[in-house]
């Protein structure tokens, strides 16, 4: 992957076969590129899964799916600085990781919309472990307050709205 200046969003596709390979050879390669120039990543991140089309369940319903985004985020928390936040809530990448790794509690489909209600103790933690990476990562890059508040109530927006 070339992780030049001029790209506007960056795609990192995780394959079928690294997740059923539990291979993060790429990816995490990746990731650590982008994490020795932040501030130039800042916002431009998305996460695509490949390979489950056919499958009829949704992503966050597939327990290696689940596994190899808990392990990642484990080994990487800084998501809430380098995804994508301009997206609506449903296309956001955010979405992705929340519904994989935070315990759901219960799905109610409405109109082919899945309305999904989180455990709120671990939905909470899961927020709060990313804003202090993500806080973290902004005080080192020079962000000011403004920013990190700005960045704090689009995140809450994505995940609550």
């Amino acid at each position: 992957m070339n992780l030049g200046e001029e790209h506007k969003l960056i795609n990192l596709v995780i394959s079928r076969e690294d997740i059923e390979e539990f291979d993060f050879t790429n990816i995490y390669g990746a990731l650590m590129e982008m994490h020795e120039n932040p501030r130039k990543f800042y916002n431009k991140l998305c996460i695509l899964i490949h390979g489950y089309d056919n499958d009829p369940r949704e992503l966050h319903e597939l327990p290696e799916i689940r596994d190899y985004l808990d392990f990642l985020d484990r080994s990487f928390p800084y998501w809430f600085y380098y995804l994508n936040h301009d997206f609506p809530k449903h296309y956001s990448p955010l979405a992705l990781f929340v519904t994989c790794l935070c315990p759901i509690e219960d799905i109610q489909k409405s109109s082919g919309v899945s309305l999904i209600q989180f455990n709120i103790d671990e939905l909470e933690k899961f927020i709060f472990t990313h804003f202090h990476f993500m806080n973290e990562l902004m005080d080192q890059e020079g962000h000011s307050d403004k920013e990190v508040m700005e960045l704090s109530v689009r995140i809450l927006s994505l995940i609550y709205n």
